[in-house]
């Protein structure tokens, strides 16, 4: 369960955290229904994610600089201690329950103790708030580069695949995935540690990266691949790029994500050239001097604007 206390649900309109607190205190409202009028205890119940909390070969400062949070299956705001804020809390789960804790609280008098817990079997619901489809939340994952959603969404692919909800169980599920697929110049060319791209073990070649973005372009299913890349100069992780004058032409031409680790820069999407055609492409930039990142996205943004300009026949 991971949601968003102020960002609403772009699919349904809703606020999930808010939504899930109405249904408490509605429930707690009904005669008969709650055996009790104020809220003293919650449980929250993380134990769906197996494994690590942390992904192979994550470099120590992820958490601390914000990149991520611990991996957990119940989390608001991606455990940011504030909402937009890079910092993230010791404890997402937790953090969580303190949340909804807050939003069932009826008096400053009534303390509440938050701690992990399970449902008693024939426990009553009490309510329910679903989440946005998966082809949703992969575009809202692609769109901001969250690496948390990115996690999440990794295990959810291994419990469909009954694989263990954790970082090998996810490598496991997209590895068996992509391999059915059966896109030419993907095998071999992908060997994924985590779901977020932020292990150092990672390996991508980018021609395999291209491949599947042809695929996308000629499958339904696979859609929310390209109608989740972000727009240059518009939204997303290029919503401030793509202004100079060089590049600016390919402003809302290139749709594609970015990806940043200290020494690589990468941008990888589609670009519509100057006589029509459909581009798919990955340009990756290795060994990138550190303090040096802003210089190799500009060249990267250079690189697909002069690929929208041409006449690639």
């Amino acid at each position: 369960f991971v949601v968003r206390s102020v960002q609403r649900d772009r699919e349904r309109n809703v606020d999930a955290l808010s939504e899930l607190g109405d249904r408490g205190n509605e429930a707690r409202g009904r005669n008969g229904d709650f055996p009790f009028r104020e809220t003293k205890r919650v449980l929250v119940d993380d134990s769906l994610f197996t494994g690590p909390l942390t992904g192979p070969e994550w470099k120590p400062g992820y958490v601390g600089s914000g990149d991520v949070a611990r991996v957990m299956a119940l989390s608001v705001d991606g455990g940011r201690v504030q909402p937009g804020q890079a910092p993230r809390v010791a404890d997402p789960a937790l953090a969580a329950g303190r949340a909804l804790a807050s939003m069932l609280r009826t008096s400053a008098a009534v303390a509440v103790s938050v701690g992990r817990g399970r449902a008693a079997p024939g426990a009553a619901q009490l309510g329910v708030v679903l989440s946005p489809r998966i082809p949703v939340l992969v575009e809202q994952m692609l769109e901001r580069s969250d690496n948390d959603l990115a996690e999440a969404l990794g295990r959810q692919v291994a419990l469909a695949r009954g694989l263990p909800p954790s970082f090998a169980g996810g490598a496991q599920a997209v590895a068996a995935v992509l391999a059915e697929l059966a896109v030419p110049g993907v095998s071999g060319g992908v060997d994924l540690q985590d779901g977020s791209g932020l292990s150092r073990n990672d390996r991508v070649r980018p021609a395999a990266v291209a491949a599947l973005l042809v695929r996308a372009a000629s499958s339904e299913r696979l859609r929310p691949l390209l109608t989740g890349l972000p727009v240059a100069g518009f939204d997303g992780t290029l919503a401030e790029r793509f202004r100079s004058p060089a590049t600016l032409p390919a402003a809302g031409i290139v749709r594609a994500k970015t990806g940043t680790l200290e020494g690589v820069s990468a941008l990888a999407g589609l670009v519509r050239t100057r006589d029509g055609r459909l581009l798919a492409f990955d340009l990756t930039a290795d060994g990138v001097a550190l303090g040096a990142t802003w210089g190799a996205e500009a060249a990267l943004d250079a690189l697909a604007a002069a690929l929208a300009s041409c006449g690639c026949s």
